[in-house]
Parts: C-alpha cells; sequence; structure tokens
C-alpha cells in the first residue's frame, strides 16, 4: 500500500506534464500530496509493527513466567529459568524501549504481569512506580515478584525515589521480617534490604507517586 502510494504520487505528477494550466497545477499538488503521504504511512505502519513487538515481548515474558511457574517446583532450578527471562526484559527496558503506558498496564495485572513490570523497571529507573514497588514488597503474590520490587527499588533508590518513598519502603522491609520474615529467609532478598537501608539519603526531591 505504502508502495503504491509512492506510484501514484509520481504518476499524477509525471502525467501533469502533458497538461497546461490549472489542470497541471491541481495534478502536481495531488500527485506530492499522495508521495507525502507514503513516508507518513510507512512511519505509522513502523511505529505500530513496533509497539507491537514491544507488547509481544512483554506479554511473552508473562506467559513464559507462568508456564515455568506451573511446570517447575519451586527451587534453584525454576530460579534461575526466571532470572533468564527476565533478563530479555531488563535488557530491553534498558536500551529505552518500554514506553510508560505498557508498564503501567503490566502493573494491573496478575503478580506474573506485575513481576515483569518491575523487571523492565530494574533496566530503566526512570520508569519507576513507588507505589507498585512498595506493594509489592508489602503484599507480593509470589517471592519473585518481592524480589523484583527490591531489585526496582534499589536500582531507582537514589535517582527516582524521594525520602519519603524510601521511608515507607525501608518501613515494608521491616514490617516484612517482623511478620512473613519472607526477605530475612532469603538471602538475595535480605542483601538487597541491607544495602537499601545503608545507602545514603536523597539530594534531590522527586516526583514519583
Amino acid at each position: 500500500m505504502i508502495i503504491a502510494s509512492a506510484l501514484v504520487g509520481l504518476a499524477l505528477i509525471i502525467g501533469s506534464a502533458l497538461l497546461d494550466g490549472w489542470w497541471q497545477s491541481v495534478l502536481i499538488e495531488l500527485g506530492a500530496s499522495v508521495l507525502l503521504l507514503a513516508p507518513l504511512a510507512y512511519i505509522e505502519d513502523f511505529l505500530r509493527r513496533s509497539l507491537g513487538e514491544l507488547n509481544a515481548t512483554l506479554r511473552s515474558s508473562v506467559v513464559g513466567l507462568s508456564a515455568v511457574r506451573n511446570l517447575l517446583p519451586a527451587g534453584k532450578p525454576r530460579t534461575a529459568i526466571f532470572d533468564e527471562l527476565l533478563r530479555a526484559v531488563i535488557d530491553r527496558a534498558r536500551d529505552g524501549d518500554f514506553p510508560t503506558t505498557q508498564i503501567r498496564a503490566l502493573l494491573d495485572g496478575d503478580s506474573d504481569d506485575r513481576t515483569v513490570a518491575l523487571a523492565a523497571m530494574t533496566g530503566n529507573p526512570s520508569l519507576i512506580d513507588g507505589a507498585a514497588v512498595l506493594r509489592s514488597i508489602r503484599r507480593p503474590g509470589s517471592a519473585n515478584e518481592q524480589y523484583y520490587a527490591l531489585r526496582a527499588a534499589s536500582a531507582a533508590w537514589s535517582t527516582q525515589l524521594g525520602t519519603d518513598q524510601q521511608t515507607r519502603i525501608l518501613a515494608a522491609i521491616d514490617d516484612d521480617n517482623h511478620r512473613q520474615g519472607w526477605i530475612e529467609g532469603d538471602p538475595h532478598r535480605q542483601e538487597i534490604a541491607a544495602r537499601l537501608r545503608a545507602a545514603p539519603p536523597p539530594s534531590v526531591s522527586h516526583r514519583n507517586p
């Protein structure tokens, strides 16, 4: 369709050479307009396909997490596969591929959706949603979700999270240790929590909720 538009535009401009006066001007303007639409149509198609590809990356990651969770028992092999699946999300996020709207949509989903969103925040701290991170630390649907919430908090701690957010996150970690003990019971999450406690306060104010 894009090629056809370009050919039609060229044909109109070339055909105008056979005419004189008013009709020649009309055909030139019409041909130029159609010719201009061709690259615009190409850009629109490219953006649509790119957005579809990004959505497919996120959705396939969610489906992969769910499938692995259902097929394998909890343990190091399953955790290693989780991390490998989410590494692709982190890398794409680090390249700035995912718009905020896609990440926000995942945060409204289930635990696997939220875990993928948190992994993206880990790769690109500018995507951070402080309220979502706090929720996933306080009330995670899985150990994986809480782990990536802590990683996301760590990645954005000094650049995107303000003092109030940091205080709330540290309080959620302490509350978890007093109640469930999930963070204290896992050396990886415990290490991140200790690093957050030891981190200096932010030097600038931030606007994230």
